[in-house]
């Protein structure tokens, strides 16, 4: 079994689906991109084009990326204990979790706590989730909006 302790306590849509549905990874696709441009001499016809094109890559990028962070935040054993609380892993399952990039799904652990409560607790906390969802970073950022 495996212990945690706790210590103290906008959503950006992609325009293109092949970016969301392709089976080849958003790093490598922005690779993909990048190389013949760098390799290029001619002037650009279209910047604007090209710059929304590149935005797209990187931003799928960088939701991969923190999918696999996410996941590695995740522990899938058959029970914790978390503030001396014993809960036993039921289910696990995808999740959608709001980031600075937009939507990033991950798949985590989810454990039944002390009076049926069913969370991914152990997964929120070893990544930061706030409120369920939010990343620390995409958290900021939504308070800023909010405050000004």
């Amino acid at each position: 079994m495996h212990h945690l302790r706790q210590r103290g306590a906008p959503r950006q849509a992609l325009q293109h689906r092949d970016l969301l549905s392709s089976d080849t990874h958003a790093m490598d696709q922005l690779q993909d991109v990048l190389r013949p441009r760098r390799a290029a001499h001619e002037p650009v016809e279209d910047l604007e084009a090209v710059a929304q094109e590149l935005h797209r890559r990187f931003v799928a990028a960088e939701r991969e990326a923190l999918g696999h962070a996410l996941a590695r935040c995740d522990l899938d054993v058959p029970a914790i204990e978390v503030e001396g609380e014993r809960s036993h892993r039921v289910l696990r399952c995808a999740t959608t979790s709001t980031s600075a990039a937009g939507p990033v799904r991950v798949e985590r652990s989810l454990y039944r706590y002390p009076h049926g409560v069913i969370r991914s607790v152990l997964w929120e906390l070893r990544a930061g989730i706030i409120e369920g969802a939010w990343t620390p970073l995409a958290a900021k950022q939504a308070t800023w909006v909010v405050a000004h």
